[in-house]
Parts: structure tokens; C-alpha cells; sequence
């Protein structure tokens, strides 16, 4: 063999391979045949996971044009979540629904999306319905310690049978009903621990009882919250430590006598809730990171 055939070879072989490292890795697609499905005990394994999703929409929806789920997956002090129904059918089902409801998967077509659900267009396909929605993800709602403690059990539980990267991973919105939730003890709050074990978490509402406010004399007479005060009794820092938070929502927990107090303290401070909302804002500056944080007052 001549010196340039070697070197054209090598030429070739070089080029081969720095071809091969710029191209996309190749994606490998389980596809189970009717056969294979109906000795796996579920018929619905040979269609495609968008298709199935569409089946467990229509399953879940009062019609065949809308879905109106639930906005918020209430968690309750002890016993078990309820989720719905078609869920019990099977471990598949329960997986892949859980997974729909907590928008972990889908795009902006989806069939389902069960977070406040609003229908933009409705349009059909050669195959299927296909619904649009707004939103794409479940707001678990946590009213008490015992609450945030039974839902950890709950993702534990589903980390055992599944991974925790998929249980831990699907919750991205949560929704507190209480501050006292996140008041500090001799132990760390389950509130926090609970922000801490979710890795995608995005949105944290927190329900504030105005009574709960620690306030004190603020400028020209006015009042202001007491931040420094707030982040030692209620563990704020561990909100604002959360890698992936993009939205902090505040509201006022309403009441009988609300509108009597806040005349009393003046509205001036209310669409900031008194400095709190620029306290949050700057801490996660801090951090180099930016957060909305929305104030809903009455």
C-alpha cells in the first residue's frame, strides 16, 4: 500500500469521526406491538404517549370539548392524596397521569392541562382532539405542617417506586395556606424541607394573615413590616433559597375585621404588604437571580 493511499485512508477516517461527534445522539423509542401490550396486562401500551394522554384528557373531562379539573390538588393533614380515579387502574396509569396533572409532561398542545384550566382554541385533527391551554402545571396546596409532612411521606413513597427525579421533580407550583407553616422551631419547618426536596418548584404562593405581620414604625409616621423580625421567627430565607423559583404570590388572608385593620395601618403599604415584597426581591438579588413577586391585597 503507497503512502497516499494511507494518508487518504486516515484523511477518510479522521473526517468519519469528526463527522460522527457534531451529529445529534441518537434517541432510542420503546414501542411495544398490541401483542406485547396485552401480555403486559395494559392494551394501551402499543399507542404513542401523546395519544395516551389524550385518552386519559378525555377521561378526566366532564365533556369532550372542555376539561375542568380541579385548579389545586389539596393535600390533607393524614390519610391518603386523592387523585383521580382512572389512577387506581394500574401502576402505568397512575405514573402517567400523575404525570400529566403536575405538567411535568407535553407542550402548549397538550390535551390536558389541569392548572386553572382555560380552553384558547379547540381544533380536531385527522386522529384527535387537541385542546390549548394557558397553564401547564397543578398547584399543590399545603394548610398546615401536618399537611407539608404527609405530602414529603407521599413523594418518598412514590421516590421508592419510581425515582426520585420524577417524583421529586414533577411538583412546580405549591401553595402555602398559612404563614405559620414556615415558623421556625428547634427543628427545620417541613415547609422547608418540603421547598427544599423539590428541584423544578417555580411558583410559591403563601396565604398571610395580616395579624401575623410583625410590624414597626416606619418612615413619616407610616408602618412597615419588620423584616428583620419576620426572618427570625418564619424561615422567609429558606423561600428565597430556592434554585428555581420565578414567581412568589402573597396574599392577604381575608377576614371579618381585615378592612377595620388595614384602614387602621393604611393602605399606603398594602400593594407591597409593607416592605415585604422588596425584601424578598432583594434577597434573591442577592443571589443573582431575579423573582416576581406578586402582592394581592383585598
Amino acid at each position: 500500500m503507497s503512502a497516499t493511499t494511507t494518508e487518504t485512508a486516515a484523511m477518510e477516517k479522521y473526517l468519519y469521526t469528526q463527522s460522527r461527534s457534531f451529529m445529534a445522539p441518537i434517541k432510542l423509542r420503546l414501542v411495544v406491538s398490541y401483542a406485547g401490550s396485552i401480555i403486559r396486562g395494559n392494551p394501551f401500551l402499543c399507542l404513542p404517549r401523546d395519544v395516551r394522554n389524550d385518552i386519559y384528557s378525555f377521561a378526566l373531562s366532564p365533556s369532550d370539548t372542555t376539561c375542568e379539573p380541579p385548579a389545586n390538588i389539596d393535600i390533607p393533614d393524614t390519610g391518603n392524596i386523592v387523585f383521580p380515579d382512572p389512577c387506581d387502574v394500574d401502576p402505568v396509569f397512575n405514573r402517567e397521569i400523575t404525570e400529566l396533572l403536575f405538567g411535568r409532561v407535553g407542550d402548549s398542545t397538550s390535551a390536558f392541562r389541569p392548572s386553572q384550566y382555560e380552553a384558547r382554541s379547540t381544533y380536531r385533527t385527522s386522529t384527535y382532539l387537541v385542546i390549548t391551554s394557558n397553564r401547564s402545571k397543578a398547584t399543590i396546596t399545603i394548610p398546615s405542617d401536618v399537611a407539608a409532612y404527609n405530602f414529603l411521606v407521599w413523594l418518598g413513597t412514590n421516590a421508592r417506586a419510581t425515582s426520585v427525579a420524577l417524583s421529586h421533580g414533577l411538583v412546580k407550583s405549591i401553595e402555602f395556606l398559612s404563614l405559620e407553616i414556615m415558623e421556625k422551631g428547634m427543628f427545620t419547618s417541613n415547609a422547608t424541607k418540603l421547598m427544599r426536596s423539590l428541584p423544578m418548584l417555580e411558583t410559591v404562593a403563601l396565604m398571610v394573615d395580616l395579624r401575623s405581620l410583625l410590624f414597626m414604625e416606619g418612615k413619616n409616621g407610616g408602618k412597615a413590616v419588620d423584616v428583620r423580625a419576620m426572618a427570625a421567627k418564619y424561615d422567609l430565607e429558606g423561600l428565597v433559597q430556592v434554585p428555581c423559583l420565578k414567581t412568589v404570590v402573597l396574599t392577604l388572608k381575608p377576614y371579618m375585621a381585615l378592612g377595620k385593620m388595614l384602614k387602621e395601618l393604611g393602605n399606603d403599604g398594602t400593594d407591597g404588604f409593607w416592605g415585604l415584597q422588596d425584601w424578598i426581591q432583594g434577597r434573591i438579588a442577592m443571589r443573582g437571580r431575579g423573582v416576581n413577586v406578586i402582592c394581592r391585597g383585598v
